[in-house]
Protein backbone atom coordinates (compact mmCIF):
# COMPACT_ATOMS: atom_id res chain seq x y z
CA UNK A 1 0.00 0.00 0.00
CA UNK A 2 1.31 3.47 -1.30
CA UNK A 3 2.22 6.12 1.36
CA UNK A 4 -0.93 8.40 -0.22
CA UNK A 5 -3.56 5.53 0.02
CA UNK A 6 -1.95 4.63 3.83
CA UNK A 7 -2.56 8.22 4.81
CA UNK A 8 -5.87 8.52 3.10
CA UNK A 9 -7.26 5.48 5.30
CA UNK A 10 -5.89 7.34 8.68
CA UNK A 11 -7.20 10.31 8.14
CA UNK A 12 -11.23 8.73 7.00
CA UNK A 13 -10.91 6.38 9.91
CA UNK A 14 -10.04 8.89 11.99
CA UNK A 15 -12.77 10.84 11.17
CA UNK A 16 -15.03 8.44 11.57
CA UNK A 17 -13.80 7.19 14.88
CA UNK A 18 -12.42 3.56 13.74
CA UNK A 19 -11.88 1.93 16.71
CA UNK A 20 -8.64 1.03 15.73
CA UNK A 21 -7.42 4.42 15.90
CA UNK A 22 -7.04 7.13 18.72
CA UNK A 23 -10.68 8.62 18.93
CA UNK A 24 -9.73 12.05 19.89
CA UNK A 25 -10.23 13.83 16.70
CA UNK A 26 -13.75 12.38 16.17
CA UNK A 27 -14.51 13.53 19.78
CA UNK A 28 -13.40 16.83 18.71
CA UNK A 29 -15.97 16.19 15.99
CA UNK A 30 -14.07 16.20 12.86
CA UNK A 31 -15.43 14.41 10.20
CA UNK A 32 -14.42 13.65 6.49
CA UNK A 33 -15.95 16.72 4.44
CA UNK A 34 -13.57 16.67 1.02
CA UNK A 35 -11.38 14.48 -0.64
CA UNK A 36 -8.92 15.71 -4.23
CA UNK A 37 -11.78 18.44 -4.17
CA UNK A 38 -10.21 21.46 -6.60
CA UNK A 39 -11.16 25.20 -5.27
CA UNK A 40 -10.21 28.47 -5.84
CA UNK A 41 -8.59 30.44 -2.86
CA UNK A 42 -8.60 34.34 -2.35
CA UNK A 43 -6.18 34.83 -4.74
CA UNK A 44 -7.82 32.40 -7.63
CA UNK A 45 -5.33 30.42 -7.29
CA UNK A 46 -6.67 26.84 -7.12
CA UNK A 47 -5.90 24.43 -4.51
CA UNK A 48 -6.74 20.55 -4.38
CA UNK A 49 -6.34 19.46 -0.89
CA UNK A 50 -5.84 15.48 -0.54
CA UNK A 51 -8.43 15.44 1.90
CA UNK A 52 -10.58 17.76 4.44
CA UNK A 53 -11.57 17.35 7.68
CA UNK A 54 -13.61 19.84 9.42
CA UNK A 55 -15.66 19.92 12.72
CA UNK A 56 -18.24 22.13 13.52
CA UNK A 57 -17.57 21.65 16.99
CA UNK A 58 -14.12 23.38 17.22
CA UNK A 59 -15.19 25.54 14.08
CA UNK A 60 -11.91 24.27 12.54
CA UNK A 61 -11.03 22.28 9.39
CA UNK A 62 -7.37 20.64 8.66
CA UNK A 63 -6.12 21.16 5.20
CA UNK A 64 -4.49 18.15 4.71
CA UNK A 65 -1.57 17.69 2.01
CA UNK A 66 0.98 14.53 1.46
CA UNK A 67 4.28 14.36 0.38
CA UNK A 68 5.79 10.87 -0.23
CA UNK A 69 9.07 12.13 -1.47
CA UNK A 70 11.88 14.49 0.11
CA UNK A 71 10.75 17.70 -2.09
CA UNK A 72 7.96 20.10 -1.48
CA UNK A 73 6.28 22.54 -5.03
CA UNK A 74 6.90 25.97 -3.50
CA UNK A 75 4.11 27.13 -6.14
CA UNK A 76 1.65 24.65 -4.80
CA UNK A 77 2.79 26.11 -0.93
CA UNK A 78 1.94 29.26 -1.83
CA UNK A 79 -1.24 28.39 -3.53
CA UNK A 80 -1.93 26.89 0.04
CA UNK A 81 -1.05 30.05 1.87
CA UNK A 82 -3.51 32.06 0.17
CA UNK A 83 -6.54 30.17 1.58
CA UNK A 84 -8.70 32.28 3.60
CA UNK A 85 -11.22 30.18 5.91
CA UNK A 86 -13.92 31.36 3.79
CA UNK A 87 -13.01 29.80 0.74
CA UNK A 88 -13.66 26.65 2.31
CA UNK A 89 -16.97 26.82 1.61
CA UNK A 90 -15.93 26.43 -2.18
CA UNK A 91 -14.99 22.66 -1.21
CA UNK A 92 -18.76 22.64 0.46
CA UNK A 93 -18.09 23.32 3.88
CA UNK A 94 -20.77 24.57 6.10
CA UNK A 95 -19.34 27.96 7.11
CA UNK A 96 -19.45 26.57 10.86
CA UNK A 97 -16.77 24.24 10.08
CA UNK A 98 -14.19 26.34 8.49
CA UNK A 99 -14.14 29.75 10.68
CA UNK A 100 -10.56 28.80 11.23
CA UNK A 101 -8.57 26.33 9.78
CA UNK A 102 -4.44 24.69 9.09
CA UNK A 103 -3.25 23.61 6.19
CA UNK A 104 -1.18 20.20 7.22
CA UNK A 105 1.85 19.15 5.31
CA UNK A 106 1.90 15.07 5.78
CA UNK A 107 5.44 13.35 4.93
CA UNK A 108 7.88 11.10 6.13
CA UNK A 109 10.18 10.97 8.44
CA UNK A 110 13.09 9.88 6.37
CA UNK A 111 12.43 13.52 4.41
CA UNK A 112 12.08 15.75 7.39
CA UNK A 113 15.01 17.75 6.58
CA UNK A 114 14.20 18.47 3.12
CA UNK A 115 10.41 19.02 4.25
CA UNK A 116 11.23 21.70 6.80
CA UNK A 117 13.44 23.02 4.54
CA UNK A 118 10.78 23.98 1.71
CA UNK A 119 8.09 25.03 4.57
CA UNK A 120 10.44 27.51 6.18
CA UNK A 121 11.59 28.88 3.41
CA UNK A 122 8.72 30.01 2.11
CA UNK A 123 7.89 31.00 6.08
CA UNK A 124 4.95 29.09 5.97
CA UNK A 125 3.30 28.22 9.44
CA UNK A 126 1.71 24.82 8.12
CA UNK A 127 2.26 22.55 10.95
CA UNK A 128 4.45 18.88 9.17
CA UNK A 129 3.34 15.54 10.63
CA UNK A 130 5.56 13.05 9.73
CA UNK A 131 4.68 9.26 9.37
CA UNK A 132 6.91 6.95 11.64
CA UNK A 133 7.34 3.45 13.23
CA UNK A 134 4.65 4.33 15.91
CA UNK A 135 2.02 7.08 14.69
CA UNK A 136 2.62 10.99 13.49
CA UNK A 137 4.50 13.10 15.21
CA UNK A 138 4.68 16.90 14.92
CA UNK A 139 7.83 18.02 13.00
CA UNK A 140 7.45 22.35 13.18
CA UNK A 141 4.81 24.43 13.76
CA UNK A 142 1.58 24.00 16.04
CA UNK A 143 -2.08 23.86 15.33
CA UNK A 144 -4.57 26.99 15.15
CA UNK A 145 -7.11 25.00 17.44
CA UNK A 146 -5.47 24.22 20.71
CA UNK A 147 -7.59 20.96 21.31
CA UNK A 148 -6.83 19.78 18.29
CA UNK A 149 -2.96 20.79 18.93
CA UNK A 150 -3.06 19.05 22.20
CA UNK A 151 -3.84 15.46 20.12
CA UNK A 152 -0.68 15.42 17.82
CA UNK A 153 1.80 16.98 20.55
CA UNK A 154 3.95 15.91 20.36
CA UNK A 155 2.66 13.08 18.60
CA UNK A 156 -0.17 10.71 17.69
CA UNK A 157 0.72 7.04 18.54
CA UNK A 158 -0.70 4.65 15.75
CA UNK A 159 -0.67 0.84 15.48
CA UNK A 160 0.11 0.20 11.41
CA UNK A 161 -0.48 -3.17 11.92
CA UNK A 162 -4.15 -2.96 12.80
CA UNK A 163 -5.00 0.42 10.92
CA UNK A 164 -7.90 0.46 8.56
CA UNK A 165 -7.55 -0.01 4.94
CA UNK A 166 -10.66 -0.26 3.52
CA UNK A 167 -12.09 3.24 3.34
CA UNK A 168 -9.99 3.73 0.29
CA UNK A 169 -8.65 1.00 -1.23
CA UNK A 170 -6.64 2.57 -3.79
CA UNK A 171 -6.34 5.63 -6.02
CA UNK A 172 -4.99 6.65 -9.45
CA UNK A 173 -1.38 5.83 -8.55
CA UNK A 174 -2.35 2.71 -6.82
CA UNK A 175 -0.47 -0.69 -8.96
CA UNK A 176 -2.80 -2.78 -11.14
CA UNK A 177 -2.82 -5.65 -8.92
CA UNK A 178 -3.97 -3.99 -5.94
CA UNK A 179 -6.71 -2.57 -7.74
CA UNK A 180 -7.36 -5.74 -9.15
CA UNK A 181 -7.35 -7.32 -5.00
CA UNK A 182 -10.34 -4.49 -4.43
CA UNK A 183 -12.54 -4.31 -7.56
CA UNK A 184 -12.68 -7.94 -8.68
CA UNK A 185 -14.21 -9.14 -5.62
CA UNK A 186 -17.10 -6.76 -6.25
CA UNK A 187 -17.46 -8.14 -9.59
CA UNK A 188 -17.99 -11.56 -7.88
CA UNK A 189 -20.29 -10.26 -5.77
CA UNK A 190 -22.80 -8.58 -9.12
CA UNK A 191 -22.08 -12.51 -10.71
CA UNK A 192 -23.87 -13.88 -7.68
CA UNK A 193 -26.95 -11.22 -7.77
CA UNK A 194 -26.79 -12.20 -11.33
CA UNK A 195 -26.75 -8.52 -12.05
CA UNK A 196 -26.54 -8.05 -16.74
CA UNK A 197 -24.22 -5.13 -16.02
CA UNK A 198 -22.52 -2.97 -13.31
CA UNK A 199 -21.44 0.69 -14.43
CA UNK A 200 -17.80 1.71 -13.25
CA UNK A 201 -18.99 4.52 -11.23
CA UNK A 202 -21.11 1.79 -9.49
CA UNK A 203 -17.94 -0.18 -8.15
CA UNK A 204 -16.23 3.33 -7.17
CA UNK A 205 -19.63 3.95 -5.34
CA UNK A 206 -19.16 0.75 -3.22
CA UNK A 207 -15.73 1.00 -2.89
CA UNK A 208 -14.74 5.04 -1.96
CA UNK A 209 -16.21 7.81 -0.34
CA UNK A 210 -17.87 8.89 -3.42
CA UNK A 211 -19.81 11.03 -2.42
CA UNK A 212 -16.87 13.96 -1.01
CA UNK A 213 -14.29 13.10 -3.95
CA UNK A 214 -13.73 15.93 -6.19
CA UNK A 215 -14.53 15.39 -10.15
CA UNK A 216 -11.08 15.30 -10.70
CA UNK A 217 -10.53 12.35 -8.39
CA UNK A 218 -13.98 10.81 -9.01
CA UNK A 219 -12.56 10.77 -13.44
CA UNK A 220 -8.89 9.03 -12.09
CA UNK A 221 -10.61 6.12 -10.68
CA UNK A 222 -12.91 5.66 -12.92
CA UNK A 223 -10.14 5.21 -15.35
CA UNK A 224 -8.13 2.98 -13.03
CA UNK A 225 -11.35 0.95 -12.42
CA UNK A 226 -11.60 0.35 -16.16
CA UNK A 227 -8.23 -0.25 -16.71
CA UNK A 228 -8.19 -2.93 -14.87
CA UNK A 229 -11.22 -4.23 -15.51
CA UNK A 230 -10.34 -4.40 -19.18
CA UNK A 231 -7.10 -6.04 -18.20
CA UNK A 232 -9.02 -9.08 -16.56
CA UNK A 233 -11.33 -9.58 -19.32
CA UNK A 234 -9.14 -9.86 -21.87
CA UNK A 235 -7.07 -12.58 -20.00
CA UNK A 236 -8.07 -14.43 -17.00
CA UNK A 237 -11.54 -13.44 -17.14
CA UNK A 238 -12.05 -13.43 -21.15
CA UNK A 239 -15.70 -14.71 -22.12
CA UNK A 240 -17.08 -13.64 -18.31
CA UNK A 241 -17.40 -9.79 -18.85
CA UNK A 242 -16.80 -7.31 -21.77
CA UNK A 243 -16.11 -3.84 -21.09
CA UNK A 244 -17.61 -0.87 -22.95
CA UNK A 245 -17.18 3.20 -22.42
CA UNK A 246 -18.72 3.27 -18.71
CA UNK A 247 -18.97 -0.38 -17.30
CA UNK A 248 -18.95 -4.27 -17.76
CA UNK A 249 -21.55 -6.41 -19.40
CA UNK A 250 -21.69 -9.62 -17.92
CA UNK A 251 -21.67 -12.40 -20.99
CA UNK A 252 -21.44 -15.50 -19.13
CA UNK A 253 -22.30 -16.48 -15.59
CA UNK A 254 -21.59 -19.54 -14.12
CA UNK A 255 -23.18 -18.81 -10.57
CA UNK A 256 -26.75 -19.59 -10.31
CA UNK A 257 -29.01 -18.02 -8.27
CA UNK A 258 -28.29 -19.12 -4.72
CA UNK A 259 -25.35 -20.32 -5.49
CA UNK A 260 -22.85 -20.05 -2.62
CA UNK A 261 -18.67 -20.04 -2.19
CA UNK A 262 -18.09 -23.45 -2.22
CA UNK A 263 -19.43 -24.33 -5.41
CA UNK A 264 -17.13 -25.14 -7.99
CA UNK A 265 -17.39 -21.94 -10.35
CA UNK A 266 -17.09 -19.99 -7.65
CA UNK A 267 -13.92 -21.80 -7.12
CA UNK A 268 -13.12 -21.47 -10.32
CA UNK A 269 -13.56 -17.56 -10.59
CA UNK A 270 -11.42 -17.22 -7.20
CA UNK A 271 -8.74 -18.56 -9.02
CA UNK A 272 -9.14 -16.38 -11.87
CA UNK A 273 -8.74 -13.79 -9.70
CA UNK A 274 -5.52 -14.89 -8.09
CA UNK A 275 -4.37 -15.94 -11.13
CA UNK A 276 -4.60 -12.25 -12.17
CA UNK A 277 -3.33 -10.47 -9.04
CA UNK A 278 -0.53 -12.77 -9.55
CA UNK A 279 0.58 -11.93 -12.80
CA UNK A 280 -0.13 -8.11 -12.49
CA UNK A 281 2.41 -8.26 -9.58
CA UNK A 282 4.79 -9.97 -10.76
CA UNK A 283 4.98 -7.64 -14.04
CA UNK A 284 3.66 -10.57 -16.19
CA UNK A 285 2.35 -8.92 -19.52
CA UNK A 286 -0.79 -10.13 -21.76
CA UNK A 287 -2.63 -12.96 -20.51
CA UNK A 288 -3.02 -15.70 -23.14
CA UNK A 289 -7.01 -16.70 -23.08
CA UNK A 290 -7.57 -19.44 -20.49
CA UNK A 291 -10.36 -21.59 -20.67
CA UNK A 292 -11.97 -21.16 -17.02
CA UNK A 293 -15.15 -22.70 -18.06
CA UNK A 294 -13.71 -26.16 -18.27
Amino acid sequence: MSFNVRQMNLWLGLARGDRALPRDLFVLGYRDRAIERAFPNSKLDHVCPEIIIASSRRHHALVLEFKSGANTDSDQLRRYSGIISSDLTKAFLDPDECRSHDVVIVGREEHEDRLRIGIEEGEHAFPLLLEDRSGLRVSINSFGDEPTDAVFSPRLDIDWETAPTSYFPFDQESELWEIAEAVIPEILARMFKRDPRIEFSQICQELTPWGIIGPDGRKQLLARTSEVLQVAAAGEFQGYWSCDGSGVRFSSNPLELGADRRTSAFRKLRSAQESLVDRLRTGGGPQLPLDWHS
